[in-house]
């Protein structure tokens, strides 16, 4: 996580349900200890945060909004490998029409 962009349950967070008791570590406090740039919104309120292909959201408020970033970043993936695929498809269409217009070009010399 170094790095990386992401939101999570804060530490107050944890503190105001009671449960920082109950977990093995706060994951605010350890994921800004490794590394990565948290980023938190005030107690309770959606947010999301997306990194490359990371997504991550801070609470269960934040659960339609990450559903959405996850729905944008799929429709965002499929069609750049559709059009990944189109291009491979093209090409190989080229190369494959290529020398069967070459080989017609040399029967038309030789009639």
């Amino acid at each position: 996580m170094s790095g990386r962009a992401i939101c999570a349950f804060t530490d107050a967070e944890e503190e105001k349900v009671g449960r920082t008791a109950n977990v093995p570590f706060l994951l605010e406090t350890e994921l800004r200890r490794r590394g990565a740039l948290f980023q938190g919104a005030a107690d309770f309120q959606e947010k999301v945060v997306v990194s490359d292909r990371l997504l991550t959201g801070q609470n269960p408020n934040s659960a339609r909004g990450l559903a959405e970033a996850v729905v944008q970043a799929i429709s965002k993936n499929a069609g750049a490998a559709q059009s990944a695929a189109s291009a491979a498809a093209a090409k190989q269409q080229k190369q494959t029409q290529a020398p069967h217009q070459a080989q017609q070009g040399s029967r038309s010399a030789v009639s």
